[in-house]
């Protein structure tokens, strides 16, 4: 299952794969609006993390972590 919501990118972590985003609440995962680093699943997806911008992003499950799948 995918979860898509918006956000703003607060931080890039390019060297770890990974984004800090300010997202709104999920309410199908009953988390509130929080700030959260994520692991990226493709790098190409970087070109569209620009810190302070928003964005809106989809989730995975992957393992024990979501993982952003997509960015727009």
């Amino acid at each position: 299952m995918t979860y898509s919501r918006s956000g703003l990118v607060k931080s890039i972590d390019k060297t770890k794969s990974a984004v800090t985003l300010a997202h709104e609440p999920i309410a199908a995962l009953k988390w509130p609006a929080m700030t959260i680093s994520f692991k990226v699943a493709d790098a190409t997806l970087f070109d569209k993390l620009i810190a302070g911008k928003k964005v809106d992003f989809t989730l995975k499950k992957e393992g024990a972590e979501y993982v952003v799948t997509a960015v727009k």
